[in-house]
C-alpha cells in the first residue's frame, strides 16, 4: 500500500474517515470513540469488535477497549503503550504477542 494515497475507512453507512487521522478507538459497550489526531472525539454506535473488522492492517488490537493505530504508537512499554500525543493505553496480558 502507498502510504501517499489515503485510505478511506468507511463504518457503518454514516462513519466516514481517513485511517491516516485516527490514533486509536475506544470501545465502550455498544458505542465507540474515535479519537482523532486533531484532539475531536467522535462517538459511534457500533462496537470496537465490529469496528475491528473494518479496519486494515494499519490498525491494532490492544484491549479488549482499544484499537491502536500503528502510525501513532511512540513507545512500546510491557504494559502499556505511549502514543505521539501522550496518552498512555494499557496492553493486555494476552495481545502482547500483537505488537
Amino acid at each position: 500500500m502507498n502510504n501517499n494515497c489515503p485510505t478511506h475507512l468507511t463504518i457503518g453507512r454514516k462513519y466516514f474517515y481517513f485511517s491516516q487521522d485516527i490514533m486509536y478507538f475506544e470501545g465502550s459497550i455498544n458505542y465507540t470513540f474515535v479519537h482523532l489526531q486533531t484532539g475531536r472525539k467522535d462517538v459511534m454506535a457500533q462496537t470496537i469488535g465490529r469496528v475491528a473488522t473494518k479496519t486494515d492492517e494499519g490498525f491494532v488490537r490492544i484491549s479488549r477497549k482499544h484499537l491502536v493505530n500503528r502510525q501513532y504508537i511512540r513507545v512500546v512499554h510491557r504494559d502499556y503503550v505511549e502514543l505521539l500525543d501522550k496518552s498512555i493505553l494499557p496492553i493486555a496480558r494476552r495481545r502482547r504477542g500483537n505488537l
